[in-house]
């Protein structure tokens, strides 16, 4: 089962996602703020990361550069969802390694496809890996 962190300073929110998240069969483990989601990462190891960019303290940016930054958790997938509707916004989560852009008010259905979409990435990416590393032996 896939585990999904999902970081939002608004609590309905993130009820609703673990909610419709869980009814598709993932695990979800959630956090209010980027202290918290920072914490989150290092003691759940999620497979996915949901991420608002609005917060108070550490915004979603300042979570994403810091997992970034650590090899352990860089490539971990990020899915921003925000309420900032800014082509600038949209265009600097390509250069920090995002991974999907959503903005809210979203649909659900639309989130789901994302998530399932971003985790086949990832699987068709480690697979790519070993093949790789097998052909440099």
């Amino acid at each position: 089962m896939k585990r999904i962190l999902v970081v939002d300073d608004e609590p309905d929110i993130v009820a609703l996602i673990r909610l419709k998240l869980m009814r598709e069969g993932f695990e979800v483990v959630e956090a209010h703020n980027g202290e918290a989601a920072i914490k989150m990462v290092a003691s759940s190891k999620p497979d996915l990361i949901i991420l608002d960019i609005m917060m108070p303290g550490m915004n979603g940016w300042e979570v994403n550069e810091r997992l970034k930054a650590n090899p352990e958790y860089r490539d971990i997938p990020v899915i921003m969802l925000t309420a900032l509707n800014e082509f600038d916004e949209q265009f600097k989560s390509l250069w920090a390694g995002v991974r999907d852009y959503i903005t809210k008010p979203f649909d659900f259905d639309e989130l789901v496809s994302s998530v399932r979409k971003v985790l086949s990435e990832k699987k068709i990416e480690r697979s790519g890996e070993k093949t790789e590393r097998r052909n440099k032996i």
